[in-house]
């Protein structure tokens, strides 16, 4: 049987007293987090809840493109929503 790849993908976060929290990921750089209006966070980070519910649009959109490059399709455009509670 052929082993196959294993892939890490690391974050950190990051909180200060009273300041936003701050997630810090390998590849792209760094986010402002914290909760979400609903539960006293600012509208201006970005919470956990969005973040789980925006990775998993985003696997699916990255899966999707995989097999149409695979399969030479051209696609103009796509958009792709997932609403979650």
């Amino acid at each position: 049987m052929k082993r196959q790849n294993s892939y890490w993908f690391k974050n950190t976060v990051f909180k200060e007293a009273d300041k936003p929290a701050r997630t810090v990921f390998t590849g792209p750089g760094e986010l402002q987090v914290g909760p979400a209006p609903e539960f006293e966070g600012s509208p201006e980070t970005l919470n956990p809840e969005e973040m789980f519910v925006g990775s998993i649009n985003n696997c699916l959109m990255t899966t999707f493109f995989y097999f149409v490059r695979k399969l030479n399709i051209e696609i103009v455009e796509t958009v792709a929503k997932i609403p979650a509670s």
